[in-house]
């Protein structure tokens, strides 16, 4: 599939597309009804608006240990959609693709625990995480004066606004206790105490020795990772094989899709 200037949201169409028209003449399936959720869940990760060309096997893996390893109601089959589309955008893009169940936990626990495991920040990220915490603390004293409002309604039995108020707060809430557990529970690393090396907190320019394709990444911990900013994990394959390394040096990286090596062109 020729994925060039395509949107995310256009690829899926195209992708269920091309879905229906393989479909037998017996089948009255539409569209909608072959819709898989992992897709769509994939898609709205990424971006409906973004370019698909962008998407790297990196971004997959991220997706693959971020999203999927922490839903519980991600099972075989939906993964198994997701990678036939993701294959229709680029087949190569599959190799960062996996199911890694971690241990089954309600989901909230599951995400304070995964985030406890993870005891570093950087400055920037502990910057960004308290400010966070604090516009949802503001957005809550905003949300609480809907619920107030919304309350006053004496016929509560159809009341939507309330309803919608109440489950947006319980959302809000599990965010901040989330974030207050994170900030409570994490350590600000001293970021780039070599300029030679790379760290946390390193600016890397990594050359794929067969492609010799550049990409810059930023290396930060676990809980800071986003990967359509081009900030990977310390945790990741890529960010732990290039830890500790220098400009210059030629690493291999273990991925699913087998050994990947480059060649570290700059260190900032």
């Amino acid at each position: 599939m020729q994925s060039e200037n395509k949107t995310m949201g256009e690829m899926i169409n195209a992708y269920y597309e091309s879905i229906t028209v393989t479909k037998s003449s017996k089948s009255k399936s539409s569209k909608k009804g072959l819709t898989n959720k992992e897709v769509i869940r994939f898609g709205k990760w990424y971006g409906f608006e973004q370019n698909v060309v962008d998407i790297t096997p990196i971004m997959v893996e991220e997706y693959s240990n971020k999203v999927l390893a922490n839903n519980l109601s991600t099972n075989v089959n939906s993964v198994q959609e997701l990678r036939k589309f993701i294959r229709f955008i680029n087949p190569k893009l599959t190799t960062g693709l996996r199911l890694k169940r971690k241990q089954k936990l309600s989901k909230n626990s599951s995400a304070i625990n995964s985030d406890l495991s993870i005891s570093t920040l950087t400055k920037a990220g502990y910057k960004a995480k308290s400010q966070e915490l604090t516009e949802h603390k503001k957005t809550r004293i905003e949300i609480a004066e809907q619920i107030k409002i919304a309350a006053a309604d004496k016929d509560v039995r159809e009341n939507s606004a309330l309803e919608a108020a109440r489950e947006s707060l319980g959302k809000l809430e599990a965010q901040i206790k989330e974030l207050e557990t994170v900030l409570a529970n994490s350590q600000v690393v001293n970021e780039k105490t070599s300029k030679n090396r790379v760290s946390i907190g390193s600016q890397v320019v990594l050359q794929e020795t067969a492609t010799k394709k550049s990409t810059t990444y930023t290396i930060v911990a676990p809980i800071e990772a986003s990967p359509l900013e081009m900030r990977i994990s310390s945790q990741s394959p890529v960010g732990k094989g290039v830890l500790q390394h220098k400009s210059g040096d030629t690493v291999e990286i273990k991925t699913p899709g087998g050994l990947v090596t480059y060649k570290i062109k700059k260190v900032s």
